[in-house]
């Protein structure tokens, strides 16, 4: 056990309570013991439990009493494994206490190798809920969970819907823009579910050739068509015991689609050329950036597969509609995407506010490609308004500064400027927006001061042009 568990047992019985105590402090447990409903009541409100053992039948509450202390245990934390105890013959009780919300049950007398068992699944969903809770505490102090960063409403609510999508089995269809992070929402369902430890196997429907679609997900034997030379698992067994990611869903062809539906539907498949059934436990998450409804009403989606796969749906925002988030992602980028000197670029107020009043067509991904080239290109670590790509700039209604302080690094790499050119307007730009000081301006340029000086006498550039005027040549 990776931390140490504290457990609640409740039993009428004497002797029973402390065998198990005797047994669960040897596994490293901390115990606690009840031997009727209202002791049990009280352990629940005092105590910071993490499993909770009790007998059905208890002297104040009957042959019902345990799941007065199940209903109770729920109430006050719903994600506390209980694990009931019942007597031979009373499975029926048992049944209703899974119903209403029990981990898993044990028959008495108890066979100690099946208690050990049931004890160590209801640690590990313990330690996995612990663990949830505490990721969704620092990542919403941090700004964001897993990869997929944001404080606004859309995405806190995303987050928290993810996380419960994350502690079932079901089949998940990821829904959204291009851009929008469909990947990475697979990634953080896969995180957190109990399924961690298994293989997270990701397939992009979209970049493999229609023929190979099936074999990549099913396999073949050897010699099922030619070339094939040996046996290949396919994707759906190498995710055995994990989750299988299938990007871009809607390019899946119609043959194959109704493999996939048998496969979701049976948990098996024959790889081709194969003949023997193949059963695999794999968790499904789908994503598509296209509606796959009007494409059931072309015939272009299977309609069966759309309600097979459709269990859970989850539509990601757009970054428009979650413009606050901008300046968090922008950050974020530029940290992971240092400049040629190893310096992290910071942003001006004003080239942020721009980001934010930028539509963003390709969502994220297009934000995090701008940041990159800016880390590449930018002489200069502050990133300027002017600085940022002409369309984002015209769609933000950024006004250009004056000519002679040079109009922006995208706008001057897109011109019909030569090289020499390019240097020249960089320096007047530069000598401009440091009021003429010649030691700040070299720093902006990244070069020395004698470096300048030189350049300045190659281009002619006088005083005047320090203060963003016309410069004067052969001065």
């Amino acid at each position: 056990m990776t931390r140490r568990h504290t457990v609640l047992v409740v039993d009428d019985h004497e002797t029973t309570r402390e065998s198990l105590r005797e047994l669960l402090e040897r596994e490293g447990c901390e115990v606690l013991t009840a031997g009727s409903v209202e002791q049990a009541k009280e352990r629940l409100s005092e105590a910071d439990l993490d499993v909770v053992l009790t007998d059905l039948r208890l002297p104040d509450g009957g042959d019902r009493g345990g799941l007065e202390v199940l209903d109770r245990s729920r109430r006050a934390d719903p994600g506390r494994p209980v694990v009931v105890f019942t007597a031979h013959g009373s499975v029926d009780t048992a049944v209703e206490a899974i119903k209403r919300g029990a981990q898993d049950y044990v028959e008495k007398p108890l066979d100690l190798r099946r208690l050990r068992q049931v004890l160590e699944n209801a640690f590990r969903v313990r330690d996995l809920e612990v663990r949830n809770e505490e990721l969704s505490r620092q990542l919403a102090e941090a700004g964001g969970f897993g990869e997929l960063l944001g404080q606004s409403p859309q995405m806190l609510d995303l987050a928290e819907k993810v996380r419960n999508v994350a502690r079932t089995n079901s089949t998940v269809l990821l829904t959204g823009e291009s851009g929008t992070g469909k990947e990475l929402v697979a990634n953080a369902i896969h995180r957190w579910s109990s399924r961690e430890r298994g293989p997270l196997i990701k397939v992009h429907i979209g970049a493999l050739p229609r023929e190979l679609i099936e074999s990549e997900l099913f396999g073949y034997e050897r010699g099922a068509f030619t070339g094939a030379a040996r046996r290949k698992l396919g994707r759906f067994e190498l995710a055995d015991g994990g989750t299988l990611f299938l990007d871009e869903v809607a390019e899946m062809p119609l043959e194959t689609q109704v493999k996939l539906l048998r496969v979701l539907e049976t948990r098996q498949f024959e790889r081709l050329g194969g003949t023997v059934s193949i059963k695999v436990d794999v968790r499904v998450v789908a994503a598509t950036h296209q509606d796959l409804k009007k494409l059931v009403e072309r015939g272009a989606f299977r309609e069966d597969l759309f309600f097979r796969i459709n269990v859970l749906a989850l539509g990601l925002p757009a970054l428009r509609d979650r413009s606050g988030d901008v300046p968090l992602l922008v950050k974020a980028f530029a940290a992971q995407f240092p400049g040629p000197d190893g310096a992290v670029k910071e942003f001006a107020p004003e080239a942020l506010a721009a980001l934010e009043r930028y539509p963003w067509p390709g969502n994220v991904r297009e934000l995090r490609n701008v940041v990159e080239r800016l880390a590449v290109i930018l002489p200069r670590r502050t990133v300027r308004a002017e600085d940022l790509p002409e369309e984002i700039r015209q769609a933000a209604g950024v006004r250009p500064r004056p000519a002679a302080a040079g109009s922006g690094t995208f706008a001057a790499l897109g011109g019909k400027l030569n090289l020499a050119e390019l240097e020249k307007q960089a320096i007047i730009a530069a000598l401009a927006a440091t009021g003429g000081v010649k030691k700040a301006a070299a720093g902006e340029l990244g070069i020395g001061i004698r470096t300048l000086y030189r350049k300045m006498d190659e281009y002619g550039l006088s005083e005047p042009a320090a203060r963003g005027e016309a410069p004067t040549p052969g001065a």
